[in-house]
């Protein structure tokens, strides 16, 4: 339910800026439409009684940047990202310590989120993103639920640049003696294919 109610808000609010530019998309005045390249390296790992389970990855996405101008210094819209890599792990025994090495295993991560632009929209904005658990990723050893926050900047010349962080929210764990974690740093780079200048019209 909090995940329908906040994409309704997401969707209530960037239908009443496109509104406020015009029906036509080429109306829409300080639109910002991104295509950007990530590239992370997550760390997992799972911990109970018998054994305890490292993981880490190298994972390139794809993602889609859009907003559309709400006042002079704010934008709202959403942000979607998609992909995956290689997840090397390992399985080590608290028994006897013994090492098993799981091999090399594929992970694959797709999220939404809400995406705001704030400051001068015409000249450098700051960008922020949040995803509240809208998505799912796979990572050895379980599959989660992303909590990511980004921000960065554009960089001029339709470049930009943001830093991301994300937790994972495990699922199918119920036990207390179990414990998983999910961290994922990331550095994004994308370009503003949208017009950077506010139309004096």
């Amino acid at each position: 339910m909090k995940k329908i109610f906040l994409l309704s808000v997401l969707a209530f609010l960037t239908a009443s800026a496109f509104a406020r530019t015009g029906n036509d998309w080429s109306d829409a005045p300080n639109r910002f439409l991104g295509v950007n390249l990530t590239v992370t390296s997550p760390i997992a790992g799972y911990h109970n009684p018998d054994y305890r389970v490292e993981a880490y990855g190298i994972e390139g996405k794809i993602g889609v940047d859009c907003a559309y101008r709400v006042s002079d210094r704010f934008a709202l819209g959403f942000y979607v990202a998609i992909g995956g890599g290689p997840v090397f792990s390992k399985r080590v025994w608290s028994s006897d310590n013994f090492v098993d090495r799981n091999g090399i295993k594929p992970g694959f991560d797709l999220r939404a989120g809400v995406l705001m632009l704030v400051g001068d929209l015409a000249e450098r904005p700051y960008i922020i993103g949040l995803a509240p658990c809208t998505g799912f990723g796979m990572f050895n050893p379980d599959i989660y639920l992303p909590v990511e926050a980004r921000f960065g900047r554009e960089l001029g010349k339709g470049f930009y640049m943001t830093g991301n962080l994300t937790v994972g929210v495990p699922l199918g764990y119920r036990d207390g003696t179990e414990r998983y974690y999910f961290i994922e740093p990331a550095v994004s780079l994308g370009y503003n294919f949208g017009p950077r200048k506010r139309s004096r019209n």
